[in-house]
C-alpha cells in the first residue's frame, strides 16, 4: 500500500508586480522559502471552447511566472483563492434534440519570462477565469502536499 499525500492550506498572499516576493515556512520540516514574480500580467483567452455555441466561458485570467528559492519540488503548489465564474448557458432556438458536434482548444497566452539566476527554475500559474478582466491583486494560496508517516514496507505472508 502507499501512502496519498494530503493537502494542507498553507499562508495566503497577493503580489503586485515583477520583483515583488514572498517567504514561506514548510510545516514539517521547517524550510523557509521565497517566492519571487519574475512576471504578472492580465491575460484573456481567445480560442473559442468546445461548446462556445452554448455557453458563454470567462474568458479574463491574470499569468503569473515565478521562480522559488530553494526550489519547491513537488510537495508544495500555488493556486488562486478565488472560484472561476461559472458559465453561462445561450438560450438557442433550434429543435432541443437535434444532432450536434463540438470542437475545440484551450489557449492560455503566452508569458515571457526571464531571470538572470540559471539556477532557479521558472514556473507559471494562472489564475481563476473571469468574465470581467481581472483588476485587483489576485490572492493566491500555497497548498503542501503532505504524507504523515515515512515510507514503509511490510513482508505479507
Amino acid at each position: 500500500m502507499e501512502q496519498q499525500a494530503c493537502d494542507v492550506p498553507g499562508p495566503h498572499f497577493k503580489l503586485h508586480a515583477p520583483g515583488d516576493s514572498f517567504s514561506f515556512v514548510h510545516p514539517m520540516n521547517g524550510t523557509e522559502y521565497t517566492l519571487t514574480v519574475q512576471a504578472l500580467e492580465p491575460q484573456t483567452m481567445e480560442q473559442e471552447l468546445p461548446g462556445s455555441e452554448q455557453w458563454l466561458y470567462p474568458m479574463h485570467l491574470t499569468a503569473m511566472c515565478y521562480t522559488v528559492f530553494p526550489e519547491q519540488g513537488k510537495d508544495i503548489s500555488i493556486y488562486d483563492c478565488a472560484e472561476s465564474d461559472k458559465p453561462i448557458k445561450i438560450a438557442r432556438n433550434t429543435e432541443p434534440f437535434a444532432p450536434e458536434a463540438q470542437n475545440g482548444m484551450v489557449y492560455f497566452g503566452t508569458v515571457v519570462c526571464e531571470t538572470d539566476d540559471a539556477e532557479k527554475e521558472l514556473h507559471t500559474i494562472y489564475s481563476s477565469l473571469h468574465f470581467e478582466p481581472v483588476t485587483d491583486d489576485v490572492e493566491w494560496c500555497v497548498i503542501f502536499h503532505l504524507k504523515q508517516f515515512e515510507e514503509e514496507s511490510f513482508l505479507l505472508i
